[in-house]
């Protein structure tokens, strides 16, 4: 159990950096929608976050063990 807790804490870390690292285009493709990500890769977009979570669902894709992430070209300023 302990095995795999960290290897889903390392994908995601990884996955992180793949999408730091591909935000520009992104952005361009996707922007103002959810995407996921799994192993560096996109496996759903949706305008809603319930629509990822369906679309992994079919997927068979535990939607709790995949990075979903909105995407934005506007900046958020506090």
């Amino acid at each position: 159990m302990q095995d795999q807790v960290l290897e889903l804490i390392n994908r995601v870390e990884s996955d992180l950096d793949w999408l730091d690292q591909n935000m520009p285009d992104l952005k361009k493709e996707y922007d103002q929608k959810f995407i996921a990500i799994k192993n560096k890769r996109v496996i759903a977009v949706g305008n809603f976050i319930e629509d990822v979570i369906k679309n992994l669902n079919l997927q068979n894709i535990d939607p709790s063990e995949t990075l979903i992430y909105f995407i934005s070209k506007l900046a958020l300023v506090l």
